[in-house]
């Protein structure tokens, strides 16, 4: 099972979420590369125009843009990178901060967060999100959750989200600390402790969610979306009766019930098969009906297939499908042919959906053909290109850094292929190029350049992250990216600035004077 925090978290605390980079075990290369040589002209303006893009990136901008250049640093894990992040920890400006702590620990070679540098950040939201960041991350061990568990000016946002993060990895803790909080005024800290106790067997803590199921409050709404979708991915079971009634409470609106319904289902209270089961039968309409075949094709991994029965025997052919599809997830057979078929159908949520299991759930043996299948839909049907396009390069990430062996089996004939077109190459490509596993940049990293400007560009990033020797010609053509030739995106020509500058070994005096600033 792989979960990563989930960002429903920071809105029940009033927080806000970062966007995360993808855990990974392996690093790219970082020793020394081999270099043919360039003009000592061609040299110099990179060097600069590299300079320039590192210091960019530590600038905090409206438009976001620092945003991704950071994630790319963090991308490549590369200890020469640690003084870039540090000087991030230094700043007075919170996300920066955030990359920082993120980026230092994976520059590390045991790609933890340092707690140490953690301490000494002063602002408690700035804690809380660093933290949350690097459980999604990986950058958190069980180990160093319960170090933090330790500290005795956490706050209480940052206490609850690591008791949860204890609880989904199976830690034992004592929770008896958590117990004042039940009086605290804000709603969403008693919710989440009498949630916690709750899971750990004291039955006292269901009074506090009963109250809240029928408060009047203007936050409740929230607050029980909240709960629901932390006991739904924390395996937190006992929750289950509590679900069924409120979906049973006519108060809440419909969105309210059916999330709880799932789960109540996800849990298999008594009543909640039935209870779905009587809605799907009762709507007439198609859009309603294919919701309800959704709810219950999200369960579909924890459940028994005679759920998904009524779907089989359906006048709609979409919802067959959706049947079919959760009862080879509940089985464990056919899964990919299954959910290919879904995937045909080009519907957003049932697409989410499928990358949502496939990330979190499905097994390895079924993985990388379902991201193979997300992929390859992108030239099924002219429908919701940019949505299939933004599916693919998901996929391609996920697929080469998870699997990159089998990756490259799979994509190697697509990328190589002459038919195949250009949306679909460059979808594969860039998902590819911002991965951390440097298996996959060695498999390929012989591809040959095709005459588009933007996928040989792609190409040449992928050979140059696999450490490889690069031509005098595919050095210049580097330099001419890192210097915006092709007009490649902020992120993608400072992957080109900071492989350039590994290959003249100018990666150190490069970041002294853009650190000098």
């Amino acid at each position: 099972m792989r979960l990563g925090h989930t960002i429903w978290l920071a809105v029940l605390l009033g927080l806000f979420p970062v966007d995360l980079v993808l855990p990974s075990p392996a690093g790219p290369a970082t020793g020394p590369m081999e270099v043919h040589g360039a003009e000592q002209g061609d040299i110099d303006s990179t060097i600069k125009s590299a300079i320039y893009q590192l210091r960019s990136s530590m600038r905090q901008t409206k438009d976001g843009r620092h945003e991704g250049m950071l994630r790319t640093l963090r991308q490549w894990r590369d200890p020469d990178l640690a003084p870039l992040f540090e000087r991030l920890i230094e700043s007075d400006k919170s996300k920066l901060q955030v990359h920082g702590m993120l980026g230092r620990a994976a520059c590390d070679p045991s790609h933890q967060i340092d707690l140490a540098a953690l301490a000494s950040l002063k602002d408690s939201l700035t804690q809380f999100v660093v933290v949350t960041s690097a459980m999604d991350a990986g950058m958190l061990d069980p180990d160093g959750a319960m170090q933090l568990m330790g500290w005795s000016d956490l706050s209480p946002q940052l206490r609850l989200a690591l008791a949860t993060y204890l609880h989904r990895n199976q830690v034992e803790h004592d929770l008896d600390h958590l117990r004042q909080l039940l009086d605290s005024p804000k709603i969403s800290h008693r919710a989440m402790v009498a949630l916690l106790l709750l899971q750990a067997g004291d039955n006292q803590a269901l009074a506090e969610l009963e109250a809240l199921n029928h408060a009047d409050h203007e936050g409740r709404n929230a607050v029980l979306r909240g709960v629901l979708d932390t006991a739904f991915r924390g395996q937190m079971d006992r929750i289950a009766p509590w679900a069924l009634q409120v979906a049973a409470n006519a108060e809440h609106d419909k969105g309210m019930r059916r999330l709880a319904m799932v789960v109540a289902l996800r849990f298999g209270a008594p009543g909640a098969a039935e209870m779905w089961y009587d809605e799907f039968k009762a709507t007439n309409d198609s859009v309603d009906m294919l919701r309800l075949a959704t709810m219950a094709l999200s369960v579909a991994h924890w459940s028994p297939s005679d759920l998904f029965g009524p779907m089989l025997v359906h006048d709609n052919p979409q919802v067959r499908l959706i049947g079919q599809a959760a009862i080879a997830v509940a089985s464990g057979e056919g899964v990919v042919d299954a959910l290919a078929k879904l995937i045909a159908m080009n519907r957003l949520r049932i697409s989410q959906w499928v990358v949502n299991y496939t990330k979190n759930w499905a097994d390895d043996e079924v993985a990388p053909g379902v991201w193979y299948a997300l992929i390859k839909a992108l030239d099924d049907s002219p429908a919701r290109q940019q949505q299939r396009y933004v599916m693919a390069v998901t996929a391609s990430r996920w697929l080469a850094d998870r699997y990159p062996d089998q990756a490259a089996k799979l994509l190697r004939p697509v990328l190589t292929n002459p038919q195949s077109s250009s949306r679909l190459v460059s979808s594969i490509l860039l998902g590819v190029v911002q991965c951390q596993n440097v298996n996959i940049f060695s498999a390929l990293n012989d591809l040959e350049p095709t005459g588009d400007t933007k996928i040989d560009g792609l190409v040449l990033l992928i050979a140059a992250r696999s450490g490889r020797a690069l031509t005098d010609e595919e050095l210049h053509r580097l330099a001419l990216i890192v210097r915006g030739g092709g007009q490649f995106a902020p992120n993608l020509r400072l992957h080109a600035a900071w492989a350039y500058l590994k290959y003249t070994d100018q990666e150190k005096l490069a970041l002294a004077v853009a650190l000098d600033d």
